[in-house]
């Protein structure tokens, strides 16, 4: 009896909906091999799952964070939300909506002058898009809300050129 070598690609049946994959993120049109879901796919979705799983259970560093801001030379005030651990806030999103007492007391007994703009940086699901990405995309925010501010005023000259990119 003689054993033939089969290719991978013949062993997987294209999917129906592979025109709509062009579409999507999502995991459509993944292709068989007889009723399972090919092995590269399959190794592909655990691997998405356990880089999920870690971002879910990052850790926020708002110390570092606080420190990073202080560029902005702008009031940072750290408060923590109703959920006390991410176990919680898994359970309960709606706690993550809502301001612990120490922090709600803490925000009504702040003096602080009216402003115009207040930014919440909040960590949700994923603390380590939050800890590589919130300074960054506050130092782009920045450049154009003082853009908008001066052009509102009729001041042309803001500081860095009078153009917004």
């Amino acid at each position: 009896m003689k054993l033939q070598k089969i290719s991978k690609e013949k062993n997987i049946e294209p999917d129906s909906w592979l025109s709509l994959k062009a579409f999507t993120n999502a995991r459509i049109a993944l292709g068989r091999t007889g009723v399972a879901v090919p092995l590269k796919e399959s190794l592909h979705f655990k691997l998405s799952h356990a880089h999920a799983r870690d971002a879910v259970y990052s850790v926020l560093q708002s110390d570092k964070l606080v420190e990073m801001m202080q560029q902005f030379q702008l009031p940072v005030i750290t408060v923590a939300s109703a959920a006390v651990d991410r176990t919680t806030y898994l359970q309960r999103p709606d706690y993550g909506r809502k301001l612990n007492s120490v922090s709600a007391r803490r925000l009504t007994e702040q003096n602080t002058p009216q402003v115009d703009i207040v930014i919440v940086i909040a960590d949700g699901l994923s603390a380590t898009a939050v800890n590589e990405h919130a300074v960054p995309v506050l130092e782009k925010s920045f450049i154009k809300i003082i853009w908008l501010f001066h052009s509102a005023n009729g001041d042309s000259n803001t500081g860095k050129g009078s153009t917004c990119r």
